[in-house]
């Protein structure tokens, strides 16, 4: 757009300027004339030329910075997104860890916490240590999975992978609500950090990270 208005104004200096030179500089000019004529009409126009051309120049300058903070911004912007993407992508690769771990319902048969989580299998009222301490550190994870969530969420509200990730962090968070009559404190208390900051429509977040 700034490259045609440069145009556009340095045509209408140019037409503006043989105007002028024809009506009130120099009515004699005669196409067929004496050279001297075209001199003159040289001179004048090349006085008045020089500095439009510059003036183009300088505003092609101008566009042309422009444009490349423009493009450095969106480069910056683009390497941002990518390094807060990489960040939920590494929380969630640990959440997925933590749901693949097995457990024993009964002495043939040993289920994910996954499946528990999903409803696949019965959640199990009276767990052992190392279940309730599973779950527990599954919860704070997700803490801070959600926390990131609800910081990035004005930058990445359009990116179809952080729509995902929410997705998927909803989808835990409420299965988990479900149980959380057996959660102790410090779990119930990072399941409500999770949906404060899924919850969050400001995009920020509402409490510090839970600590790992």
């Amino acid at each position: 757009m700034e490259f045609v208005i440069a145009a556009v104004v340095g045509i209408i200096l140019i037409a503006t300027a043989v105007f002028l030179y024809f009506n009130y500089a120099d009515r004699t000019l005669d196409l067929l004339g004496a050279p001297l004529d075209w001199s003159d009409f040289a001179t004048f126009f090349g006085g008045i030329l020089g500095p439009v051309v510059m003036w183009v120049l300088l505003f092609l300058l101008i566009y042309t910075l422009r444009q490349q903070r423009r493009d450095m911004l969106q480069i910056t912007r683009e390497i941002r997104s990518q390094e807060m993407l990489r960040n939920l992508s590494q929380y969630q690769n640990e959440l997925t860890h933590l749901l693949h771990r097995e457990f024993a319902v009964d002495p043939a048969r040993r289920v994910e916490l996954a499946d528990m989580i999903d409803g696949t299998f019965a959640f199990p009222k009276n767990a052992d240590s190392y279940f309730k301490s599973s779950v527990e550190k599954l919860l704070r994870v997700a803490a801070n999975y959600c926390e990131f969530i609800g910081a990035y969420r004005n930058e990445l509200h359009e990116n179809v992978l952080f729509d995902l990730h929410v997705k998927n962090a909803r989808h835990l968070v409420g299965n988990l609500d479900k149980y959380k009559e057996y959660l102790s404190p410090i779990a119930r208390q990072g399941l409500l950090f999770c949906k404060t900051n899924l919850e969050d429509k400001n995009g920020g977040t509402t409490a510090s990270v839970v600590p790992r």
